[in-house]
């Protein structure tokens, strides 16, 4: 597992690809890259050789304000590699929506596990992995080809039955808000 420096001299994903390089054949890289790794416009070239030499497992979509950079928050996400076997578009890559753990920040500590639910919704997130298991709105398969989003948010069906009327009213609340604040420059 590696979690590479971000904007260096060479990209995260070239980090990756040096990596899975000198592995064994059939082994498995688990990595931590910014989520702007798994976007199909970016990084196109060394995608594409990702995909000839290595199969893309599973990638999940993790927490925001894990890392921070210079008082910036930088989301990432996980992707799970096997080395020396092409990528098969054909075959489905595992992908977790695993952005809700329940952690809270806390003053000096950082994000911490208040409310004792961490256990739970770990065990939760590796089950689904290991079963690779389709559930909604945090856990999808998806064939994908090297130029395709990476992400589980491309392919997810949003759960608009689970949207009441105060969801509706603190959007419409929000907006106009936001309408009232811009006119004041």
């Amino acid at each position: 597992m590696i979690n590479p420096p971000y904007s260096q001299d060479i990209t995260e994903l070239e980090f990756v690809e040096n990596m899975l390089d000198i592995w064994a054949v059939g082994g498995t890289g688990v990595v931590v890259v910014p989520m702007s790794c798994a976007i199909g416009t970016k990084f196109k070239e060394t995608r594409q050789r990702l995909f000839k030499k290595h199969t893309l497992r599973a990638v999940f979509s993790m927490p925001d304000d894990m890392f921070y950079s210079n008082n910036a928050s930088i989301n990432v996400c996980v992707m799970v590699w096997e080395a020396h076997k092409p990528h098969d578009t054909e075959k489905t890559t595992f992908f977790g929506y695993y952005k809700n753990d329940d952690f809270v920040k806390a003053k000096k500590l950082g994000r911490i596990d208040k409310f004792n639910k961490w256990r739970s919704i770990e065990d939760e997130w590796i089950r689904l992995y290991r079963e690779r298991e389709t559930k909604e709105e945090m856990s999808i398969k998806k064939s994908v080809r090297w130029d395709d989003e990476w992400l589980c948010e491309a392919y997810m069906e949003t759960g608009y039955s689970k949207l009441t009327q105060d969801d509706f009213q603190e959007t419409v609340n929000n907006y106009l808000a936001y309408l009232v604040k811009s006119a004041d420059k």
